[in-house]
């Protein structure tokens, strides 16, 4: 809870916003959050916000969300000055990658000449903060050790959950020791070797880990100067070797403690929650059939600041799995639980998450070019959860379409679509369209 209310306004400036939270005690399991912690629930009802008054005011969305959008400089609801905010370079690259304006026109051509079929087209801003919870919960630890024939052993107390932390990590290892990457390698997280190791969440685990690890190297690294000055000329085992025989240390432990959150007051509800934060922009083309409610993504064009990538393929590749993971959580996975509190879909047959289909025809990602902002590792920023938010884009752009078939049989006004956007609630926000015909 406490997540989906210190980033509820998202991408979004609002001078005037009290929010209160309550917590419910009911009779359904426990659960907790896979990816977003919080964050995705909010967005939902931030954009809906900014949906609604863009019905109210009579004005196109897009134009109230930017006019909305953080600037360089202004403070959060906590207080927290923004520096290096890029959400609105994110945004306008969007734009124009997106090419929204001319789109935009394609699709009410496209809605006035067919009567059965309607397309939505939206942008949605991303603004997520890295990191978050006290600072106990982020320090890092890792141990490397240097082999005779020139090979690097690299333990880290992180967990390679399909991020590719462990790659980054080998990255981070090949750049701070000079070596080819092929010579480094990874061994699997081992609390033998690193003990009392925190969390790996809150898109901070390359900054935790892969700082313990740059610490490592460095230590390493100075151990070796020595014969790398007396031996300009020869090669890293050579380094090695010499070292070696002189009884010199060739592993090294290395420790991180990044402050993530040292400035906000909980009893004030003021400071920042994170280290830093992630911005991006997203815009979704979806093609709605009216009489059964299915939809599908034509067209997703996607604009994320992650700082100086050490990744890009890394990067993107989590950036489209965040966004295709959240279709499911605002489109499709429906749970459905009886009087008892027991799951009624708790199998494939009637709990549906994304399959091929759900993944956009056209699928476009840039990472925006940003080196200004010193991060932990190499101006690098975290990638885990911010994509999540991005989905945002896609289901708007379903409520765009809704609008369309709505008012196609004389539906005027704001409508509610609850979350996830099933097919049957599309089907039903859509109204009587066989009726109204007939």
């Amino acid at each position: 809870m406490i997540v989906c209310i210190l980033g509820f306004e998202g991408g979004y400036k609002i001078p005037n916003l009290k929010l209160t939270g309550h917590v419910c005690k009911t009779n359904i399991p426990s659960n907790c959050a896979f990816r977003g912690f919080g964050n995705p629930q909010a967005g939902v009802i931030m954009e809906d916000i900014m949906f609604q008054i863009a019905n109210a005011l009579g004005k196109p969305q897009d134009e109230v969300r930017a006019i909305n959008l953080y600037k360089e400089g202004e403070t959060t609801p906590g207080n927290y000055v923004l520096e290096n905010c890029t959400i609105r370079e994110c945004w306008e690259l969007c734009r124009r990658k997106s090419e929204f304006e001319e789109r935009s026109v394609t699709v009410q051509k496209f809605n006035k000449d067919h009567r059965w079929k309607k397309r939505g087209i939206t942008i949605t801003p991303v603004k997520l903060a890295a990191g978050l919870g006290p600072n106990y919960m982020y320090q890092g630890i890792a141990m490397v050790s240097i082999y005779l024939d020139g090979s690097v052993l690299v333990c880290h107390g992180g967990v390679e959950m399909g991020q590719g932390i462990n790659t980054k990590l080998a990255q981070v290892a090949s750049r701070a020791l000079e070596i080819p990457l092929k010579r480094i390698i990874i061994t699997e997280a081992d609390s033998n070797v690193c003990p009392n190791v925190a969390h790996t969440g809150g898109s901070s685990g390359t900054d935790v880990f892969g700082t313990a690890v740059l610490d490592a190297c460095n230590t390493l690294m100075k151990r070796l100067e020595p014969y790398k000055q007396n031996a300009p000329s020869s090669k890293w085992e050579d380094w090695v070797s010499a070292a070696y025989f002189d009884r010199v240390q060739l592993s090294a432990t290395g420790f991180s403690s990044p402050k993530v959150g040292e400035s906000f007051d909980f009893e004030k509800k003021q400071g920042h929650i994170g280290r830093y934060f992630v911005f991006g922009a997203a815009c979704s083309e979806v093609e709605l059939d009216c009489l059964t409610g299915e939809t599908q993504i034509l067209q997703t064009d996607i604009v994320m600041d992650v700082g100086k990538s050490i990744n890009p393929m890394i990067d993107i590749g989590q950036i489209e799995g965040g966004f295709v993971q959240a279709q499911g959580l605002f489109t499709t996975e429906y749970i459905k639980v009886g009087q008892n509190g027991r799951l009624q879909n708790c199998s494939p047959l009637n709990y549906k998450i994304p399959n091929v289909r759900s993944v956009p025809r056209k699928f476009n990602v840039t990472l925006l070019k940003n080196d200004r902002l010193i991060t932990p590792i190499y101006s690098a920023k975290g990638i885990g959860e911010p994509p999540m938010m991005l989905a945002l884009s896609a289901y708007m752009a379903i409520k765009d379409a809704i609008k369309y078939a709505r008012t196609e049989i004389g539906l005027e006004g704001y409508f509610r679509l609850d979350c996830p956007a099933t097919v049957e609630r599309i089907h039903e926000a859509c109204g009587k369209q066989l009726h109204q015909h007939f």
